[in-house]
């Protein structure tokens, strides 16, 4: 029954429907330079990445609150998103090492489609009542997964809808953009540190550094 309960949450389902989703997205786009085979393998290995990326980096970051969780609670405890990207990224990077394919270019069209994820995955937060924002002086609480849920979705259409001169412009565009507005709307969350900003924050502080050092060493390409 537990497992079932676990399973049917809303928090799953968003999970579930997101990961759909981005396969369906990201096959349609890789159909054009990619066999069924290849694109099912590389599907595969990314969704596994962001899946047990998601999870390993959520039980380093609050290893306490994980020891004291029932097994199966911790299926459903919550997915770390920086985790995910970096092992959809391992995922991809591993698919593309072993067939010998272009590792920026499976970057340039996965990467939009995690914030497409993300958005998707906020819904579920708020059904869930996790990821909650933080209240107003009139006792109001700020509906922050919402708000992030209908932002990204802006971004990810922005993202789909433009042009760019190479699939390092486009990495690194998504990466700023997701990096920049994730950082701002971690204020309005509860906050559960003692830090001057979240974990959260300071992973986006990271990546951003990682992608201006990256453009600027591709610049020219």
């Amino acid at each position: 029954m537990k497992l079932i309960e676990i399973i049917s949450s809303s928090y799953c389902i968003c999970i579930g429907i997101a990961l759909i989703i981005n396969m369906i997205v990201s096959a349609k786009i890789l159909s054009k330079t990619n066999t069924a085979k290849e694109i099912m393998i590389c599907l595969i290995l990314e969704n596994i990445g962001i899946v047990l990326g998601a999870k390993l980096l959520s039980i380093l970051t609050n290893i306490d609150e994980y020891m004291q969780l029932h097994p199966l609670d911790i299926l459903t405890k919550g997915f770390s998103y920086w985790g995910a990207i970096l092992g959809g990224i391992a995922g991809i990077f591993l698919f593309s090492e072993v067939n010998k394919k272009d590792f920026v270019k499976l970057l340039s069209v996965f990467l939009p489609n995690m914030i497409l994820i993300y958005a998707i995955s906020k819904i579920g937060c708020y059904l869930n009542e996790c990821c909650e924002g933080i209240f107003l002086e009139n006792g109001k609480q700020i509906p922050i997964q919402l708000i992030e849920s209908v932002t990204f979705f802006a971004i990810y259409i922005y993202i789909m809808t433009r042009k760019y001169e190479n699939p390092y412009k486009k990495i690194y565009v998504t990466g700023m953009l997701f990096c920049i507005v994730k950082f701002i709307l971690e204020f309005f969350r509860i906050q559960y540190t003692v830090m001057p900003i979240s974990i959260s924050q300071t992973f986006a502080i990271y990546f951003m550094i990682i992608l201006i050092i990256v453009r600027y060493k591709t610049k020219n390409k």
